[in-house]
């Protein structure tokens, strides 16, 4: 969508960028750093893929986030995507930074999911913006990402990323240490990619601008560390977590699915609220022998489930 004002095209290829008044311009007031490409010109599309093929043929990068890809025509994106795909023995991740529906159509297999965000944040702390919504919103918010979805495409999940971590860390945003772990389960095992933004893997409180250098402690906090490993871990060795059916099982205080793929059904169970609770259990896991993938202990499940506040399980 845009490139610094030290890019040698400025210099070279001005007519690449959008001009008003005879002046090259940003893409938004608001984004003064950079400045906007105009896709209406061909030399410059193909200069930039040219660009983009450079990366994966000399250098063997394995795919790429397009920046604020909601902005570019989708007549550009095809024409890239398809310029990208082939090239020969060169498997490539496409990750669009936007929300369009045509990303998939145009060659991406995974773009954000913005709205997803947004529901998350309503269950969770909507009390700071009216009412806290019930845990169900995220069975409707995710239906509704994933209609028009081409299968094997992929909405990207996640409770912070370089712009949201400006504004708050997930550890505010979520109510503490334990509500940012739930919504970060919440987001990423009911159905999508998992994204984690540098810093939220060791609780840094504070907020981050990514056009100021922050200083943070790596090895702060590694129990904090070790349970994002430890979910990401489960979620690449568990099929059914990935790519399993879901079953929601309606609940306002707790978000409670299970997913199956193959014979293999894992339960989730994740309380959204600050306050401790009973949930259900999901009749044909009563009295089943399971194993709490998290601790590795053996479970008996009763007819009800305690869960302490913000608390998750997550039972094969």
């Amino acid at each position: 969508n845009h490139t610094s004002w030290d890019n040698k095209w400025i210099e070279s290829n001005p007519e690449w960028y959008t001009h008003e008044d005879g002046q090259i311009v940003p893409p938004i007031k608001d984004w003064a750093d950079v400045a906007d490409l105009n896709f209406d010109n061909p030399e410059m599309r193909l200069a930039m893929i040219d660009a983009m093929k450079f990366w994966v043929t000399e250098v063997g990068i394995d795919g790429f986030r397009c920046d604020a890809a909601d902005f570019v025509p989708f007549d550009f994106w095809k024409q890239c995507c398809d310029s990208l795909r082939a090239i020969p023995d060169h498997k490539l991740l496409l990750l669009a930074e936007g929300k369009r529906k045509d990303h998939f159509d145009a060659g991406f297999e995974m773009n954000y999911a913005w709205d997803y965000l947004a529901a998350t944040r309503a269950v969770f702390n909507g009390g700071r913006r009216g009412p806290a919504q019930p845990a169900t919103m995220l069975f409707e918010a995710d239906s509704a990402e994933y209609a028009g979805v081409p299968q094997g495409c992929v909405k990207l999940r996640f409770t912070t990323n370089h712009d949201e971590s400006d504004k708050m860390s997930p550890i505010k945003e979520f109510g503490g240490e334990r509500g940012s772990m739930a919504a970060f389960v919440a987001s990423t095992y009911i159905h999508g990619g998992a994204l984690v933004y540098g810093s939220q893997e060791i609780g840094y409180p504070g907020r981050i601008n990514f056009f100021r250098y922050v200083p943070m402690d790596w090895e702060a906090n590694q129990d904090l560390n070790k349970e994002y490993t430890d979910l990401l871990a489960l979620y690449n060795s568990i099929p059914a977590i990935r790519k399993g059916e879901m079953t929601p099982y309606p609940d306002a205080d707790v978000l409670k699915f299970s997913k199956t793929y193959e014979g293999d059904s894992v339960l989730v169970l994740v309380n959204v609220r600050h306050e401790d609770t009973y949930t259900d259990t999901p009749a044909e896991w009563v009295g089943k022998e399971c194993t709490d993938l998290m601790t590795g202990n053996k479970v008996i499940l009763g007819d009800k489930v305690h869960l302490d506040p913000y608390e998750y399980i997550i039972i094969k």
